[in-house]
């Protein structure tokens, strides 16, 4: 069997404090939530879903807040930030343990948690049961520093603007 590539830093914490953007995909990127017209976002009753979703996810993790995001036609994208989290503050992974150990830190926690209720309320939408709505995974990157997070910040701002150049958008495959 092929094992998949890992795309999380391989010794990072994924627990300690910091701001990560993180993007993820509808499975087969199927424009679900709405669409883009001009550089105008229109989003339909589950891409509401899905913000509302994430609201109340970030609401219920004592140690995480939202820094800003959007919900896309076939993705979304979010900043995320982990505030202090003194039971993971020193953690170290072993390669052994490395990938069972992922899984159990909060920014996989929480991104875990919101594909999960997200799917969960989208599926009851679309009168769908166990339904996958999500790819499996999602891209995330350490946002190292001030300029960074401006950066991103206008990256996520400007995406209905460049939704027609977008590799996202199905229509450029």
């Amino acid at each position: 069997m092929k094992q998949r590539k890992a795309n999380r830093l391989r010794d990072y914490n994924y627990s300690q404090p910091g701001s990560y953007f993180v993007t993820i995909c509808t499975k087969e990127q199927k424009c679900l939530f709405g669409r883009v017209s001009g550089s105008e976002r229109q989003l339909n009753a589950l891409g509401q879903i899905v913000i509302n979703t994430w609201l109340e996810v970030i609401e219920s993790s004592s140690n995480a807040t939202s820094d800003y995001s959007i919900v896309m036609p076939n993705h979304f994208h979010a900043i995320l930030n982990i505030e202090n989290n003194e039971l993971e503050k020193n953690l170290l992974i072993s390669d052994k343990e490395s990938e069972q150990r992922r899984k159990t830190m909060l920014l996989s926690k929480v991104v875990g948690r919101f594909k999960m209720q997200s799917a969960k309320r989208v599926n009851q939408a679309r009168n769908l049961s166990g339904e996958a709505l999500w790819m499996r995974s999602y891209w995330d990157r350490v946002i190292r520093n001030e300029e960074e997070l401006m950066k991103i910040r206008e990256y996520i701002q400007n995406n209905p603007l460049k939704w027609e150049l977008d590799k996202l958008n199905p229509r450029n495959k």
